[in-house]
């Protein structure tokens, strides 16, 4: 038996919607926050979980650009996804790349880093279906496509009875799929694009993204012990 419910086991054998899915040089993939707010609407905020559990560098070699000397930057990384399932804790793991090009050697660590880890988590992720983009490496892309609406709703994680809106699963995968500073999530939540969808969220949809903008702001602020 698989653990999970037979919403979420419906969900995850769905077609993959083809407007989630974004396209760079020829090849298709799903962006690490749609991937991000799909796990948090199908296994629940606190039903799954992902570590970094090994980054590694590949290469640091100059690199000229156009506007003068720079530096090309390559790390590998691994990431560990847990999903709890009922009683049952499902691991995966995948392994990823990412790389920096740039002037600043420091920020192309980072970049490459911040790319590696993300590229693996969507790894360990796309085990668990076509909504993680399992469906993109079938070349006929038979399970890419609109499935029917009566089908489409997952078991209600929100406050309503319909599930999360669009705007909520947006603003909330934005808001745990990225990595923020006080001041660019403050710069992020007062943007006129991030203030509409906020406008458009009913009454417990908007207590709800109040309660995970106040912990990830709460989170940025704790002070860090010195080693």
């Amino acid at each position: 038996m698989s653990g999970f419910s037979k919403q979420q086991a419906d969900h995850l054998a769905m077609m993959l919607d083809p407007a989630n899915v974004s396209t760079r040089d020829g090849m298709s993939y799903i962006e690490q926050w749609w991937a991000i707010m799909m796990a948090n609407k199908i296994f629940g905020f606190d039903g799954w979980s992902r570590e970094t559990v090994e980054t590694k560098p590949i290469y640091d070699e100059p690199r000229k650009l156009s506007s003068g000397d720079g530096f090309h930057v390559g790390y590998s990384a691994k990431v560990r996804v847990t999903v709890y399932a009922g009683e049952r804790v499902i691991v995966r793991e995948g392994s990823g790349f990412g790389e920096g090009i740039g002037k600043n050697r420091p920020q192309q660590h980072e970049s490459a880093i911040k790319e590696a880890e993300s590229d693996a988590m969507k790894r360990a992720l796309i085990t668990f279906g076509n909504q993680f983009g399992l469906a993109l490496y079938d070349k006929k892309k038979e399970f890419v496509g609109r499935a029917p609406a009566a089908n489409t709703n997952v078991e209600p994680k929100a406050d309503t009875d319909e599930g999360p809106s669009a705007e909520l699963e947006k603003l909330l995968g934005e808001l745990t799929g990225k990595e923020w500073t006080v001041s660019t999530l403050d710069e992020w939540a007062k943007t006129p694009a991030t203030q509409e969808a906020i406008k458009a969220l009913i009454e417990p949809e908007h207590k709800r993204f109040r309660s995970q903008y106040a912990h990830t702001l709460m989170s940025l602020k704790q002070p860090v012990a010195a080693e």
